[in-house]
């Protein structure tokens, strides 16, 4: 009788070993992502690891969505994108030496000064006096047809704007 009780009290503690063998496996597949949401507790391969791993698996996708969602507000972000533009204007010129970035300052001013006594020169009503002289005109004419909307901004706009009246 003794014999027939100690062998069935391995076959449960087999059958137990089995068990956690499962429950083992369950918790590295849950842990590896593969979630089934079948196993509940009371089933064969739940256990209460399992079930935390489960939980954590859940907020770890719930973290991972939020820090995309965080990226993504943070790269469209204005300012985010006004320093990137920084950085990339400051690696580009790190490349050139400070007398080569006093010289291209320097003529960034006189291009900027140019261009504004172009804009003023090509304003609609300056242009609308020019047009009245027909040699003028037909050149302007001409000029506009040549460039056909490549003049930048305001420029092409009063531009056309004075073209149309001087066609009328």
């Amino acid at each position: 009788m003794k014999y027939d009780d100690e062998v069935i009290k391995v076959a449960k503690l087999q059958e137990e070993l089995e068990q956690e063998r499962v429950r083992l496996a369950g918790c590295l597949c849950i842990a590896e992502g593969h979630i089934d949401e079948t196993v509940k507790q009371g089933v064969y391969g739940w256990s209460l690891p399992y079930e935390r791993i489960r939980e954590l698996q859940k907020e770890l996708a719930t973290l991972k969505n939020s820090n995309e969602q965080l990226k993504s507000w943070v790269n469209d972000h204005p300012e985010i994108k006004k320093l990137k533009a920084e950085l990339s204007n400051y690696e580009f010129l790190s490349q050139f030496t400070p007398e080569q970035c006093r010289y291209l300052e320097s003529n960034q001013k006189k291009l900027q000064q140019e261009n504004a006594h172009l804009q003023e020169l090509l304003s609609e009503e300056r242009l609308i006096k020019l047009l009245d002289d027909r040699p003028i005109r037909a050149w302007v004419i001409e000029l506009a047809d040549y460039y056909d909307a490549k003049i930048p901004g305001k420029m092409a706009h009063d531009l056309a704007k004075a073209i149309a009246k001087v066609k009328e």
